[in-house]
């Protein structure tokens, strides 16, 4: 049970972590230009 809510959270912060490179990819992007 603890092992898949840690799971879940790692899940999470990988997520969160994906979006948030996304996104400062797309405002590098835009200052880029």
């Amino acid at each position: 049970e603890q092992l898949l809510e840690l799971e879940k959270e790692f899940h999470c912060k990988k997520y969160l972590s994906l979006t948030e490179r996304s996104q400062i990819a797309h405002a590098l992007k835009l200052s880029e230009v």
